[in-house]
């Protein structure tokens, strides 16, 4: 650093490089740990398991809605959604789906997802919380865990996309359907 002709701190141009260079490198490195996550869950073999169906309907290609009310308790809290909320359940791009075995309903994955759209959309808990719970009833339904931590790397990453999007009435309109309590 050095001091201009007022005592303002400015960088020299090879320490803007190196900043440069510092930033590139935490950017490259956070891609190819992605990257080798999304490969462990390609190579990884995922047991069935037979999740409770949950009450909720296919409207369209990406869409669900629940018919009845749902309640599941996850970590710390119950999180209750009331019929009409809708959802795209896990929004997993169709180039994803085969290598890592997920589908959008697909048992192991689904009540993590609709968690996860109903904390999204209704923003009760900040957005990293809502993705570490995504991560964690995953796992707990049987999600093979390289899967469930691709996933929770994906919306790690690219999340801040559709939270972006709310405004305040559509929290407002999510809050009608979603409430969240303390577990008792």
């Amino acid at each position: 650093m050095s001091k201009d002709f007022e005592g303002a701190t400015t960088m020299r141009e090879d320490e803007k490089e190196v900043s440069r260079f510092a930033k590139w490198r935490r950017a490259i490195l956070g891609t190819l740990g992605a990257v080798g996550i999304w490969i462990a869950a390609i190579f990884s073999v995922q047991q069935p398991v037979v999740v409770p169906d949950m009450p909720i309907q296919q409207v369209a290609a990406q869409e669900w809605i629940f018919t009845n009310d749902w309640q599941i308790t996850a970590s710390n809290w119950t999180i209750t959604v009331r019929a009409g909320f809708r959802l795209d359940l896990a929004s997993i791009p169709p180039q994803a789906r085969k290598p890592l075995g997920l589908w959008p309903d697909s048992p192991s994955i689904r009540r993590a997802a609709a968690t996860h759209d109903a904390l999204y959309a209704s923003e009760l808990l900040p957005r990293d919380t809502a993705d570490a719970l995504l991560y964690w009833q995953g796992l707990r339904d049987g999600t093979d865990p390289a899967k469930a931590r691709a996933v929770w790397e994906a919306v790690s990453l690219w999340g801040f996309l559709p939270w972006g999007t709310h405004t305040p009435e559509s929290v407002e309109q999510a809050r009608r359907l979603v409430t969240l309590a303390p577990r008792r």
